[in-house]
């Protein structure tokens, strides 16, 4: 995951500065950026929300205006972001966060992005690159139903990703104790 580094208190942490995007406008939505309080450092990120990279230190800007959606909690407690992230928040039921996902994720909107990066040693993203972002957007019921399409497919992934992470450590609980001889299969039948 983007910037994923587990600390001693069982919370995930996201490098970067904290500031929420929003979309505002259904026809051509912006996506509008909202700092939060300088009092605020830290801010936890939830399942479904989602991340841009606004830092790169690779010189191709692999990294910079990337979009991810936080499927789940893994194993934490919480998850923190801080430094280098912005949280896209949409500030409309119209266009939802699985919606605003595919519009971020998508190479037009990389490619945009790349156009407000700056620095020479470690690349920046102007934030003003989410206030001018322009899209078309569909009808409003072909809106509702794209968003529920995504909902439904995004929170599956979520199911598979959670599914696969606890067979994963299934496996690695059992593996051990098979090849120790600590279980025995002789009397199983599949």
């Amino acid at each position: 995951m983007l910037g994923l580094t587990p600390n001693i208190s069982s919370k995930a942490v996201f490098t970067s500065p904290i500031a929420s995007a929003y979309s505002n406008d259904a026809l051509l939505p912006r996506l509008i950026i909202s700092k939060l309080s300088s009092q605020d450092l830290v801010s936890v990120v939830k399942p479904f929300e989602i991340l841009v990279a606004c830092t790169d230190l690779t010189q191709n800007a692999d990294i910079i205006g990337n979009a991810i959606m936080l499927l789940n909690n893994a194993n934490y407690d919480e998850i923190i972001m801080s430094m280098d992230l912005v949280k896209l928040i949409p500030i409309t039921d119209i266009v939802n966060n699985y919606m605003l996902y595919a519009i971020v994720n998508s190479k037009d909107f990389k490619n945009f992005a790349l156009r407000y990066k700056s620095g020479t040693t470690v690349l920046h993203l102007n934030k003003n690159c989410f206030k001018e972002y322009m899209i078309k957007l569909p009808n409003y019921n072909t809106i509702k139903d794209l968003s529920k399409v995504f909902e439904v497919n995004y929170k599956k992934i979520s199911q598979i990703v959670d599914e696969n992470r606890k067979l994963e450590q299934l496996r690695d609980t059992l593996l051990p104790k098979l090849m120790n001889g600590e279980i025995d299969l002789d009397n199983i039948e599949i």
